[in-house]
């Protein structure tokens, strides 16, 4: 065959023509083609002249002057249809397809269930677009479809059935079995939902870590508080049974050091609010424990403790004169 005798044998058929080749001539469709279009010299009927033999004289009978004269029509040119006109079909309406003759590769089963898929969803929207509304053996399909796919895929129908909701191109292409684009969409609706996951699991951790950060925190507060209210108590009782003023004054001191202190912690304030009975403080004078002005200090009653609802100078406790 050559491109001469390839384009006699394509191009005298009306509607279409099929043209199947074998793989142990041809390895693909490109030497198909390389060997239909080769160039060769086209020969002709003259170059194979054979001299035919004379043929024998034959003597015909003598006709008479009626011989084959018919003087009626007969039956048989009555029932003959007349001959149909036949369509004029241009060339390039011909349709050629070339079709390998071994068997095609088998669809891997999760193609199968989002072509599938894709149809039956394909067709429940041309419905509604078209105003109607589906049929229940319709409704059947689509369930039964969207089981199959998940049971290959957990979760597959619901990320194709979103990729398919926002383009109807990519569901007409599933449809017709180019499931790619399809399983890509799935592929990254799973990566999102893995994504989402993954965020909240780390969430999970960051809040039941904060949890465990409180905790500790506030247990560290409470024991800051114990020792505070320890440390106050001792101050408090030198402060009112030392033997000599000296030491008074020291632990005086040393109470007003803690009470200003307690400026810089306030969380150690709040939790020392509830305890003023334990520091032996009035729980009706005042709302804070520390004092109002670093240039203040305490006054202390009669009692001996430390009166948080009133301040003022220092310099009015006078001490007795030496003897």
């Amino acid at each position: 065959m050559d491109r001469h005798g390839a384009y006699v044998a394509m191009s005298r058929h009306r509607e279409s023509v099929d043209l199947h080749y074998g793989r142990d001539d041809f390895r693909d469709q490109s030497k198909l083609v390389r060997t239909l279009s080769r160039e060769r010299g086209k020969d002709m009927a003259s170059d194979y002249r054979v001299r035919a033999p004379e043929p024998a004289k034959t003597v015909e009978p003598k006709r008479g002057m009626f011989d084959g004269l018919e003087l009626t029509v007969s039956r048989k040119s009555l029932d003959e249809s007349p001959p149909q006109r036949l369509r004029q079909v241009k060339l390039s309406e011909v349709r050629v397809s070339a079709r390998s003759l071994e068997p095609a590769v088998a669809q891997p089963p999760l193609d199968k269930a989002v072509e599938r898929f894709a149809r039956v969803t394909k067709d429940i929207v041309d419905v509604r677009r078209a105003g109607g509304k589906e049929l229940p053996h319709e409704l059947d399909a689509y369930r039964k479809a969207r089981q199959e796919l998940d049971a290959l895929r957990p979760g597959g129908a619901n990320d194709l059935r979103e990729a398919f909701g926002k383009s109807y191109k990519l569901t007409s292409e599933a449809a017709e079995g180019r499931t790619a684009g399809a399983i890509a969409a799935m592929d990254r609706q799973e990566a999102a939902r893995a994504a989402e996951r993954v965020a909240a699991e780390r969430a999970a951790r960051d809040r039941a870590r904060l949890a465990v950060e409180t905790k500790r925190l506030a247990a560290e507060t409470e024991k800051r508080a114990d020792q505070f209210v320890e440390t106050w108590k001792k101050e408090s009782t030198i402060a009112r049974k030392a033997p000599t003023y000296a030491a008074r004054d020291e632990a005086r001191a040393n109470l007003t050091s803690m009470a200003k202190s307690l400026h810089r912690d306030p969380q150690l304030e709040s939790l020392l609010r509830n305890r003023r009975a334990q520091l032996g403080l009035d729980a009706m004078r005042g709302k804070t424990l520390s004092p109002g002005s670093p240039a203040k200090s305490r006054r202390w009653t009669r009692a001996g403790d430390l009166d948080v609802g009133c301040v003022h100078d220092t310099q009015t406790h006078a001490r007795p004169p030496a003897r």
